[in-house]
Formats: structure tokens, C-alpha cells, sequence
């Protein structure tokens, strides 16, 4: 049995409350919303009539360019402290470019040319170099305000709109494929280099149980959302196709499983995906967003706010972006902020679910321990004061 927010349902709890879940409508409802949502269809924003791509687009601006910031100032503090300068050096670059173009030539998406054209370029940028200074430049403006957003778009209009400046020697098109992937990079790089000020701390928190407990559940959301997506009648649309195949890029291939996800195979009977290591990642800041919630007030969660934290974490974006760049399609990006909202919305619909069914569970035991304990004082009352119970 699990016990609150410190630990997850495990064991037992896991058919009982898959079991429910299966039957739960409302949850059913919001996995087929969520792949209806994924297709493109025009919504304009009533308040300042923007037209947005879909749904799940409209609420994101809506959130972004009309909504407060209703952030803690103690968790702008802190998010602000944690924001320190990085080592970022040309070797640093040199590396990371390399690192871009071995992925991009494994994968094969891209024409053998263009992989062939890439894998064979040499990228040595010198120190104090224009372009240099400028990509770095960038990287820096990411370090201090933490907005992934704000730095794309800085880095698509200086660098990836020239990409040939900074790739000599390369193709347009080749020079604008590694461009925008070294942006994804940059963006992983940066949040790999920081201290990790909740990270170790939540994952440190969970036992091995409950990081079973959290593979498990995310596993359900990714393959659920999976199926629903293949049995769509609009499954063979560009977004369904670009849907499932990011779900794909979280899905662990069974020969690299760990031994934790051995243990959710086993309980699963290999039913259930393993979520791949980045996709963990993401379940595991969702977590942590979520356990804050829960430790302020234990009768009412917050989903949205959660959500809404979840999806601007720069780390949980740092993580998807990588996903996104390893999918064996080329994902747009309307559709892979969408996919992303969708799997953080989903995952804390079913673990709010599987806590919220622990807390009334154990009110139930707490309920019968109080009744147990008045029964024995009425029989000690009604036998004269002596307690009848054996030692």
C-alpha cells in the first residue's frame, strides 16, 4: 500500500487501479480530446483574435500573452540563483556540433546524401571569432533568463536563418538541418551543465519502488496515447503520423531495459512501454512539480498550475526537444509542444488519480482503526472495566 505523496502505488495497487482506470470515462474522454487536438484545426483567440493552429496552441497563448504571472517570488529567486554562467568554450561547441552531426547521421529520415554531406564536414570554430561570440552570445541570454522560447527564436533568426555563414562549406539545406539541431543541443547542454537543485533530491526521495512506480505510469500514458492515436480515424494524417512517431522515440527498445523496468515487465507481463531514460526524465520533473502541489494542500490539486509549470520547466523541455530530435519523422513544432502537453496532462491526471484513491484508502483504514478502538472500550465498559481482550 502506498502512503500519500512520499510513496508511489505499487504491486497490488497497480491492477486495482489500472483496472479503474480502464473503465474511468473522463479519463478515456481526455486521452481521445488529446489526439483530436494534435490535428490542425483554426482557432482564434477571443481576446486579441489571433488565429492559433489548435486547441492545445490557443490555450498556450492564452496562458502566455493573457494570463498574470502568478509564480512564488521565492521560486524566482530561486530559479534565478540557480541560473549561473556556463563553461561554454569553442572546443565546447566543436564537441557539441559533433555530437549533432553523428545523430543526425544515424538517422534515416534524411536523405544519405545530406547524412553523408554533414557526417563528412569538419567544424572548427576559433575562439573570439564573429560567429562564435555570437552563438555564444545567445547561449548566455538562455543561462540568465531561462525562457526557451525567447532563445529559439533569437537563435533561428540569427543563426539558423544564415546558417551557411557559421557551416561554410555546406549545402543550405545541410547547413540548416545541423543549425537547428545544435539548437536542441545547446538547449540539453545548458541544463545538463547546471547544478541540479531538485533533481537529485526528488530522485534521491524515491525508492526503487516508486521509480518502478513512476516507469509504470508513464508508461501507461505513452502507450495509451499511442493506441488511441493508431486507432484514430485521422491516424493516417501528417499530425497523427508525427504523433506516434515521437511517442515511438520514448519507447525503451527491450534490449537496452534496465533492470528497475525488468520489474515493471514483469508486472505488466510486457504489456506496458518502458519509457526511455529522457522520457523518465520528464515523468520524474512532472513528479516533483507535482509533490510541491500536494505538500501545500492535500485536498485540492492544482492540475492546471502544474501543468502549466510543468510545460515552461526548461528542463522538461531540455528533455523532450532530445526526444524530438531522435523521432525517426521530422516533427513540426506546433505539433511537438502539443505532444508534450499532452503527455504532462495525462500523467498527472492518472497519478492524481492513483493518489487520490491511497488518500481515501487510507481514511478508510484510519476510519476502522477509530471504530475497532471504540468497540473495545464499550465491551470494557459493558464487562465491569475489564478488558476481556487477550494478551
Amino acid at each position: 500500500m502506498a502512503s500519500g505523496i512520499e510513496d508511489f502505488i505499487f504491486e497490488e495497487d497497480f491492477d486495482a487501479i489500472m483496472a479503474v482506470l480502464e473503465e474511468d470515462e473522463n479519463l478515456e474522454e481526455q486521452f481521445h480530446e488529446a489526439v483530436q487536438e494534435v490535428q490542425r484545426q483554426d482557432v482564434a483567440c477571443s481576446i486579441c483574435q489571433k488565429v492559433c493552429k489548435s486547441k492545445r496552441g490557443l490555450s498556450r497563448h492564452t496562458t502566455i500573452k493573457h494570463k498574470d504571472n502568478n509564480q512564488d517570488p521565492e521560486q524566482d529567486v530561486q530559479e534565478e540563483e540557480s541560473r549561473q554562467r556556463i563553461a561554454f568554450t569553442s572546443d565546447v561547441l566543436n564537441d557539441l556540433v559533433n555530437n549533432v552531426k553523428t545523430t543526425i547521421s544515424k538517422r534515416k529520415v534524411f536523405t544519405k546524401a545530406m547524412r553523408d554531406e554533414i557526417s563528412s564536414f569538419q567544424f572548427n570554430i576559433c575562439e573570439g571569432s564573429k560567429e562564435f561570440e555570437e552563438i555564444r552570445t545567445i547561449f548566455d541570454g538562455f543561462t540568465k533568463n531561462g525562457n526557451a522560447d525567447k532563445f529559439y527564436s533569437k537563435y533561428y533568426a540569427t543563426i539558423s536563418l544564415h546558417a551557411t555563414k557559421y557551416f561554410p562549406s555546406l549545402s543550405s539545406n545541410s547547413a540548416t538541418l545541423l543549425s537547428t539541431k545544435l539548437a536542441d543541443r545547446l538547449l540539453a547542454y545548458c541544463k545538463e551543465s547546471l547544478s541540479p537543485v531538485n533533481d537529485n533530491e526528488v530522485e534521491k526521495a524515491l525508492k526503487e519502488k516508486e521509480i518502478a512506480g513512476l516507469q509504470y505510469l508513464g508508461g501507461y500514458v505513452l502507450q495509451n496515447l499511442h493506441n488511441k492515436h493508431r486507432a484514430s480515424k485521422n491516424w493516417k494524417s501528417t499530425e497523427s503520423q508525427q504523433a506516434t512517431s515521437l511517442l515511438n522515440a520514448c519507447k525503451e527498445e527491450s534490449k537496452t531495459i534496465t533492470e528497475s523496468q525488468k520489474l515493471i515487465s514483469s508486472l505488466s507481463r510486457g504489456g506496458l512501454w518502458n519509457p526511455t531514460k529522457k522520457a523518465q526524465k520528464i515523468f520524474l520533473r512532472a513528479e516533483h512539480h507535482f509533490r510541491n502541489n500536494c505538500k501545500t494542500d492535500q485536498r485540492s490539486i492544482n492540475i492546471e498550475a502544474v501543468i502549466e509549470k510543468c510545460c515552461k520547466d526548461t528542463d522538461v523541455v531540455a528533455f523532450f526537444n532530445e526526444i524530438v530530435s531522435e523521432s525517426s519523422l521530422e516533427i513540426d513544432s506546433r505539433i511537438s509542444k502539443d505532444m508534450l502537453h499532452s503527455i504532462i496532462t495525462l500523467y498527472l491526471r492518472v497519478r492524481s488519480f492513483s493518489f487520490a484513491r491511497d488518500v481515501i484508502q487510507k481514511h478508510k483504514i484510519k476510519q476502522k482503526q477509530v471504530k475497532a478502538k471504540s468497540l473495545r472500550k464499550e465491551i470494557k465498559r459493558a464487562s465491569g472495566g475489564k478488558d476481556d481482550r487477550e494478551p
